[in-house]
């Protein structure tokens, strides 16, 4: 009668011995450390892709107006809206939108591609107001004058929406790869941990209980 309860009784004395406890304990400082880590590891990748995307815009801005201030001199909003659209396809889901609005408060050439174009021309209007570069109230959306570097007349303001999502995305799928790695790498860690523990610290404790 009693011979059904011994697998259990050997489950629970296991389950209390030193060995598996320590294994526990062990398993448990690694998966901390390991998911600390990981954590913070992406948290610095993703301010670091924020940050790249504010720079992004400071630095592609003024090459994109080199390109509207011959439309913007002429009145040709018909070639603006092309440097637009080549603008929003060449990013490759970077730039959310892009418009380019006169100094009469016109927008004279858009291309959306889910940016806000209310941000888009508060900060045109802002940029082209103070002749400085402004930023709308997301931070990501980024406006520039367009001037002419021969008289300085302004001629309206260019103003584009970029996102760091794209970084996002791969930083996420990198994680999720790293992860499984890691887990990988857990498991084997894991047990040749258990297998040392069971020989330094196990093996004697039986051998001390089959001595008494």
């Amino acid at each position: 009668m009693t011979l059904p309860h011994l697998p259990r009784r050997a489950l629970l004395r296991f389950f209390h011995s030193v060995f598996f406890k320590a294994t526990l304990i062990l398993a448990l400082a690694i998966a901390v450390v390991t998911t600390s880590m990981a954590w913070v590891s992406y948290g610095n990748s993703r301010a670091s892709a924020e940050h790249e995307a504010l720079l992004h815009a400071e630095a592609v801005s003024p090459m994109i107006v080199r390109q509207l201030l011959g439309a913007a001199q002429n009145d040709d909003s018909a070639q603006m809206q092309q440097i637009l659209d080549a603008v929003i396809a060449d990013s490759h889901g970077d730039a959310l939108g892009a418009l380019v609005m006169d100094i009469n408060d016109k927008v004279v050439a858009q291309s959306l591609a889910g940016g806000n174009a209310a941000l888009l021309q508060e900060a045109a209007r802002t940029a082209f107001s103070t002749g400085n570069p402004a930023r709308g109230g997301d931070r990501y959306t980024y406006a520039i004058p367009i001037i002419s570097g021969a008289n300085g007349t302004i001629y309206g303001a260019f103003a584009a929406t970029w996102t760091p999502e794209p970084a996002f995305a791969a930083l996420r799928a990198g994680l999720l790869n790293t992860a499984a790695k890691t887990s990988v790498i857990f498991v084997v860690v894991l047990v040749l941990a258990a297998m040392a523990l069971y020989r330094a610290l196990a093996r004697p404790i039986m051998r001390v209980n089959a001595a008494m």
